[in-house]
């Protein structure tokens, strides 16, 4: 893979940062021509994006540092990678969820329009994850699976050339598998698809939690990584009870 695609003196352009920055536009033009769609005015339109950025980039560092080995004094090192999108996904939601209630905006049609961005931005944003081997897999086998031979990757060194199960490609695009369903959905069912995003990556990620052998290194508990237990007891039920109780009557 490729972790860095070019240098110009001090300066270097790494995959990371440029893949999550691609998709942080694309999500971002879905959002905005949604919202706007949906008769938002632009200035809460622009408020309710930096507090989504705001909060999403705060609570994916702190998940991020809670769970895995990390240096405290690297926190705003944010181009080297080190995101959890969960923390991310909790704190922002969290925060615009407060607002929209606070400026008596519809709940309802603007979690749907975030339902749908948020899916694309994060599958743009994991091929970064793949081109520097952050979330690198279990080995896969002889004729299956990607080999990473760039030492600057994240990846072991002992498994440098190993070839392994290519977990932020399946989970790209899954959520783009999702991003599909929530906006094939959406006329149908409005104001529920926040809880189908959130049930359905639920899913998806606790089962790639077992393809991902860098979840040996976050705690564990009733036999199941962080990520897993999060998925399971605090998405899972989110996603579900929006589902059950959300309607344009309540919200």
């Amino acid at each position: 893979m490729f972790p860095e695609l070019f240098s110009i003196g001090p300066l270097t352009l790494r995959t990371y940062g440029l893949m999550v920055a691609l998709g942080f536009l694309a999500g971002l033009g879905i959002l905005r021509r949604a919202l706007l769609n949906e008769g938002i005015e632009e200035r809460h339109v622009d408020r309710l994006f930096w507090l989504a950025f705001g909060f999403g980039i705060l609570g994916s560092r702190l998940l991020y540092a809670l769970s895995n080995p990390f240096e405290w004094g690297d926190f705003f090192k944010l181009w080297e990678g080190g995101l959890s999108f969960t923390g991310g996904l909790l704190a922002a939601g969290g925060a615009v969820f407060f607002y929209l209630r606070k400026a008596k905006l519809p709940v309802l049609a603007v979690t749907d329009a975030f339902a749908v961005a948020l899916p694309v931005a994060h599958a743009i944003g994991r091929l970064g994850c793949l081109a520097v081997g952050c979330c690198w897999g279990t080995p896969s086998g002889e004729f299956f699976g990607i080999s990473f031979h760039d030492p600057r990757c994240m990846v072991p060194v002992e498994l440098l050339g190993v070839r392994l199960h290519p977990v932020a490609l399946y989970e790209s695009l899954g959520l783009l598998a999702i991003a599909f369903l929530v906006k094939t959905l959406k006329r149908r069912w409005p104001g529920r698809m926040v809880g189908v995003y959130g049930l359905s990556y639920a899913i998806l990620r606790f089962t790639l939690e077992f393809w991902r052998a860098d979840a040996a290194l976050e705690p564990s508990f009733l036999g199941l990584t962080f990520t897993q237990n999060l998925m399971a007891w605090i998405c899972l039920p989110l996603g579900i009870v929006w589902i059950a109780a959300a309607s344009p009557r309540k919200l």
